[in-house]
């Protein structure tokens, strides 16, 4: 269980990683570069958050933090802030986690400790 929430806020905080790069190869005049940087730093602070937490509160958090990452992604792609083929990539995944995620939040016994 400590792996797959390791796991998950790995690849939560590199799912931020991707924005900082669209971020970063956006053109600085439009006004959207602050909102951009906030955008690809907060999937690193869930995943934190989450790994700080007890196990079954942290495996929520990461859950909420994919969700909302790829709504965000989803926004990002509508705006033509992020390539037309993202969302295809990234349903499929996100559902494959939260799946994970909720399974392993359901079995794991609510009294248990890490």
């Amino acid at each position: 269980m400590t792996a797959l929430m390791a796991y998950g806020a790995v690849i939560l905080s590199f799912l931020g990683g991707i924005h900082w790069g669209l971020a970063i190869a956006s053109d600085p005049r439009n006004g959207a570069l602050p909102r951009r940087l906030i955008v690809s730093v907060a999937p690193s602070l869930v995943a934190w958050a989450g790994l700080l937490l007890p196990l079954r509160v942290g495996l929520l958090v990461l859950a909420a933090g994919f969700a909302a990452t790829l709504y965000v992604d989803l926004r990002a792609t509508r705006a033509g802030e992020a390539p037309s083929w993202y969302p295809r990539l990234r349903r499929p995944l996100s559902i494959a986690v939260l799946a994970a995620l909720s399974f392993s939040y359901f079995a794991w016994p609510m009294g248990v400790r890490r």
